[in-house]
């Protein structure tokens, strides 16, 4: 009888630390999505407020400090602090790095550097699955920290969006920030003109909210997205 009731209690708590170790994994696997999900809605009211650069700083930094919670975890809540941390970092990233493109490149690029975007994206998660399976997860994340401290350490040479410094006024900084980005031979007084009519008719237009989404007008556009980013994140 001793035996038996030493056996089931064994056998319970073999289950419940199996079921403990499981919602770890399942906490640690998602997290990072729920992160990346707050990262992307904040990114365009922290982008508008404090500028391109500042934002991708932002995240970098989140991205380096997640990474470093990884490699130095001790325990399953440091681990997944990392992972929320680099989660939301990847979510800023994710709205802010297509804007800062199509802003600083010349129209007839904006189509084609947004697909370079993409296109490092899906070959970085590749060469992480592979290198993945063969290395420690505390040197996978290493690995992961190099591009963020490397793009952190970048964005001290790299300018502001000529766009937004239009949009918050500082003129002087905008005509230098374009020239620069266009070559000191080129003339950009069509591109400035243009992208001061383009604020100027932004600016008139009335502010919109989540809520417009949900018009009639718009449904059925909401629907086709949603549909699209749902048979995405199946696959």
């Amino acid at each position: 009888m001793v035996t038996e009731v030493l056996a089931l209690t064994e056998l319970k708590l073999i289950c419940s630390y199996s079921l403990c170790v499981f919602q770890q994994y399942s906490v640690f696997g998602s997290i990072l999505t729920f992160g990346a999900m707050i990262g992307a809605i904040t990114g365009g009211p922290i982008a508008d407020f404090v500028g391109r650069k500042w934002t991708m700083r932002i995240a970098s930094a989140l991205c380096v400090a997640g990474w470093l919670a990884i490699y130095f975890a001790e325990g399953a809540l440091a681990l997944d602090i990392g992972r929320l941390a680099t989660g939301y970092g990847m979510g800023v990233f994710s709205y802010v790095i297509p804007i800062f493109i199509a802003e600083i490149t010349p129209k007839n690029l904006h189509g084609a550097l947004t697909a370079v975007n993409q296109l490092m994206i899906v070959a970085g998660v590749s060469v992480s699955f592979i290198i993945g399976t063969v290395l420690a997860w505390r040197v996978l994340a290493l690995i992961g920290l190099i591009p963020c401290a490397v793009l952190l350490f970048g964005l001290f040479f790299i300018p502001e969006s000529p766009r937004w410094l239009a949009k918050m006024g500082r003129e002087k900084e905008f005509e230098a920030t374009l020239q620069k980005l266009r070559g000191k031979d080129t003339d950009i007084s069509e591109e400035a003109v243009e992208i001061q009519d383009y604020i100027e008719t932004l600016q008139l237009l009335p502010k919109a909210s989540i809520l417009d989404l949900f018009q009639r007008r718009y449904l059925s556009s909401v629907i086709v997205i949603f549909s699209l980013y749902l048979l995405l994140c199946i696959q």
